[in-house]
């Protein structure tokens, strides 16, 4: 850990609306708090991993407590994925319950006729309907790019439905299509996912025709509508964004915001937002690769409750500069799009340095993150660093590459995607993981009604965060609660009742009550 007094403090600055502070680097976590391992992927005795290995993805907690997440690698399929150049596996999607991990789904090899995709990076997302989405960067056969897919629960039985094939890298044939998603999906006001695709597209406005810039994308959750909303051109429109490597954020209004690791002005990448209703899309911000703001964000946008949308930056585009160790920073959503950054002290490439992943904030108002370098921090929303433990010598693992998730229990999970003891004669490749520091469990939120209203005895669905562990629903002009069901930590179904008028709606779990800063409407 770094001596604070040995810390370079930067001076404020002003470039273009953007602040560049330094950050403080406190080594003393919260007393009593732990790092400790939850699972490691492990090889079994015939030299295999099928359980998985590298997970690149952060973990989603179920209504039921348990967690979900990815792997890139490994699985039960390794032979014939190595036959199709998968060396290592072509993943998993793998559920945690306690310290125990069951493969859920086998990714397999791409192949002529194949339905499924393989090798996830993206992440996954449980929607209203309680099933898992996701994508792939490859599969299902040879000539495709990745997939969109929908992973459904009868049982004890996961049943894998591919949404849509991505065709689109290095092509401009109709129709135009993205290729290689690397983010995670998000549902929106309206009901539909929407995502990135790191490669593909295609631009015939300026100049030749040229693609590969990435695009977005939106679908439904049964598949239909898909569309390929924006094509990327951060090469001849400086104002574009360029190959996200990150998903979207959705704001309550129906905003969506995003990352690019290119693009821009600088082409060091963007911070830029998405009006579905108008196929707009606003540069909010070009890095400019050096101090004060740096450059190449990997990760995606969370808002925090201060208004402000929160990030980091990976690094800068000279090994000297103060943001070489990359930033964290926050944009005002609203114009001119003042960007605050605060630079990660101590010696070029340490562990708090280069943060591949974003950051969440935490019941207890700090932003956290890790490093790709392998370490966990908490950020105040004034810029104080604090190091909560490093990965290589904590837990025998490195390369975080996913944002970490508070539980409904209050603890921060996160994954790692190399490293760990040795199991059967080989190292272990990655691991989920939990930090325990005593923090109280999160409040919900609500975010908005799909549909916006409703008569009595219709049903809606309350979009937020936070919903495990809900114990009532209650809306305006009515005392007791709805018939409801938790259907992901960001879903609930509700039943609109008697007595019901329009109004806020009061969403009560273990950790508190939350009224909405929104109406539902009953006509």
């Amino acid at each position: 850990m770094t001596d604070p007094d040995t810390l370079r403090t930067l001076g404020r600055v002003h470039w273009h609306a953007t602040l560049g502070l330094s950050l403080f680097l406190l080594p003393v976590a919260a007393y009593g708090a732990s790092l400790t391992p939850v699972y490691y992927f492990a090889a079994n005795a015939h030299g295999a991993y099928p359980h998985g290995e590298a997970p690149l993805d952060e973990v989603i907690e179920a209504p039921d407590g348990s967690f979900f997440t990815t792997t890139e690698q490994g699985g039960a399929n390794a032979k014939a994925c190595a036959a199709a150049g998968f060396m290592r596996g072509c993943g998993t999607v793998v559920q945690i319950t306690g310290k125990s991990e069951k493969v859920i789904f086998n990714f397999p090899a791409p192949a002529v006729g194949g339905t499924n995709g393989a090798a996830p990076i993206g992440g996954l997302v449980q929607g209203p309907d309680g099933a898992l989405y996701g994508t792939t960067t490859a599969g299902p056969t040879s000539a495709d790019y990745g997939t969109v897919f929908k992973l459904v629960q009868n049982a004890d039985t996961w049943t894998m439905q591919t949404l849509h094939a991505f065709t689109g890298y290095n092509t401009c044939t109709a129709p135009v299509d993205g290729a290689v998603p690397v983010g995670r999906l998000v549902f929106a006001p309206d009901g539909f996912l929407y995502g990135t695709t790191s490669s593909g597209g295609c631009v015939l406005s300026k100049g030749p025709p040229h693609g590969n810039q990435g695009t977005l994308f939106r679908i439904a959750s049964d598949g239909s509508g898909y569309q390929t909303l924006y094509n990327l051109d951060g090469f001849y429109t400086p104002t574009d964004p360029s190959v996200p490597n990150a998903g979207l954020t959705a704001d309550p209004g129906g905003l969506l915001y995003g990352t690019s690791y290119f693009g821009g002005a600088a082409d060091d990448g963007t911070v830029f937002s998405y009006t579905p209703s108008t196929g707009a899309l606003t540069r909010m911000h070009s890095f400019s690769g050096l101090s004060p703001d740096g450059g190449a964000p990997y990760g995606a946008l969370t808002r925090g409750t201060d208004g402000l949308l929160w990030g980091t930056t990976f690094s800068s585009t000279n090994g000297g500069d103060p943001t070489y160790n990359g930033t964290v920073f926050n944009i005002n959503p609203q114009a001119p799009f003042t960007l605050t950054t605060f630079v990660f002290p101590g010696a070029p490439g340490g562990q708090y340095s280069q943060p591949k992943a974003g950051v969440i904030q935490a019941s207890d108002g700090k932003f956290y993150g890790t490093t790709g370098n392998g370490g966990l921090y908490s950020i105040t929303k004034a810029g104080v660093l604090t190091d909560l433990g490093v990965f290589p010598s904590t837990l025998a693992t490195t390369d975080p590459v996913a944002v970490p998730l508070q539980g409904a229990n209050g603890r921060i999970y996160g994954t790692t995607s190399d490293g760990g003891p040795v199991t059967n004669g080989l190292s272990d490749v990655g691991d989920v993981w939990v930090y325990a520091a005593g923090l109280k469990k999160p409040k919900p939120s609500v975010s908005w009604f799909l549909p916006a209203n409703g008569a009595v005895g219709s049903s809606v669905v309350i979009a937020g965060t936070n919903f495990i562990g809900t114990t009532a629903v209650t809306f305006q002009g009515t005392t007791g609660s709805s018939l409801f069901a938790v259907d992901a930590s960001g879903f609930i179904t509700a039943t609109v009742p008697t007595g019901a008028v329009t109004g806020p709606v009061t969403i009560t779990t273990l950790a508190g009550a939350v009224t909405s800063s929104i109406s539902f409407n009953v006509p």
